[in-house]
């Protein structure tokens, strides 16, 4: 979990992210800043593969961390590498008896068979009370599918937050041409 957190013990963990790395390196980038709004409970971010969602991510941690009481506020959970869903809800239970985030991000939730159910009961426990969960996911359909079985577990109001590879008019603006 530590691995997946540089921030709690490295001060300039961006230099050493593979995602933030890239996005220094590339000659054009497009900022996503203020698409997903700041507010308290579990919010989806999907979309196809390589638009962006986990630097995105990455993006919001490095923001936060300077706005936040402790760097443990901010906690990252990569899903690809959980089993299951009992994986999951325990890994989420740990993180929250230990740091106790303001902010959670789990990133391709989607890999994790029956996400929800762990949802539903880390709500349905106050697990979430309180804090921002952020849920990120490729497969638009099965994000779709499993946040209908969720209702009233998700954030009031807008929670769905879909990334679109970019329009020819943004990768014109990001090539400086205006249409």
């Amino acid at each position: 979990l530590a691995g997946q957190n540089p921030w709690w013990k490295t001060v300039n963990w961006e230099a050493n992210d593979r995602h933030l790395s890239m996005l220094g390196e590339s000659k054009f980038t497009y900022d996503r800043g203020g698409y997903v709004p700041e507010k308290k409970g579990v919010i989806v971010v999907y979309g196809p593969r390589q638009v962006g969602k986990t630097t995105w991510v990455k993006m919001e941690i490095a923001k936060k961390l300077g706005a936040v009481e402790k760097v443990t506020d901010l906690a990252y959970i990569n899903a690809e590498v959980l089993k299951d869903r009992f994986e999951f809800y325990e890994t989420v239970k740990t993180v929250n008896s230990i740091y106790n985030p303001k902010h959670i991000y789990v990133d391709e939730v989607n890999s994790v068979n029956d996400w929800e159910r762990a949802v539903k009961a880390l709500v349905d426990e106050n697990a979430f009370k309180e804090k921002q969960v952020t849920l990120t996911g490729s497969s638009s359909i099965n994000i779709m599918k499993k946040t209908e079985q969720l209702p009233g577990r998700m954030a009031s109001g807008q929670y769905k937050y879909r990334f679109y590879p970019l329009s020819f008019s943004e990768v014109a603006k990001a090539y400086g041409v205006s249409i």
